[in-house]
């Protein structure tokens, strides 16, 4: 019976990720609004695609201050269906979690607008330039231009 489970687990998780994507993203930008200082620092983070659904993770320090931010969002992706590039426009929102130095952390929402060009590299890897802003409490904004690395299932 277990393995009959698992084997029905198997076939249904590689149904859904059929046209799945996975990526890495790293890059770096600025940030500034009415509670801060303009300031900059990287990011990195990882992004899960399906269908036209986007759940990405994207950490952010920022300097000076030494902040972190955590930022975990779910948008709608608009892009090219066909063509070695693709580009594309991405929309949504998820939480930001703030953890300053001098203040206590907390989280709030976020707001994420953002595009760029899928350049297919062979059947499955991608490389993806891109901009994201965030508009999150504060009231803050945060752009971070970046590029993923991804595959494509």
């Amino acid at each position: 019976m277990r393995s009959a489970v698992l084997v029905l687990s198997c076939v249904l998780a590689a149904g859904c990720a059929a046209g799945a994507d996975l990526s890495v993203t790293a890059g770096g930008g600025i940030s500034g609004g009415d509670d801060q200082a303009r300031a900059s620092g990287p990011a990195v983070g990882a992004s899960f695609d399906w269908w036209r659904l986007r759940a990405d993770y994207l950490f952010n320090g920022v300097y000076p201050g030494g902040e972190r931010r955590h930022f975990a969002t779910l948008s709608w992706v608009w892009q090219a269906r066909a063509g070695r590039a693709r580009p594309f426009f991405q929309a949504g929102g998820g939480v930001v979690h703030r953890s300053p130095q001098r203040y206590p952390p907390g989280a709030s929402r976020a707001v994420l607008l953002g595009g760029g060009v899928t350049v297919a590299l062979g059947r499955s890897m991608y490389i993806r330039p891109q901009v994201r802003l965030y508009g999150h409490a504060g009231p803050t904004l945060t752009l971070l231009p970046g590029v993923a690395i991804g595959w494509r299932f």
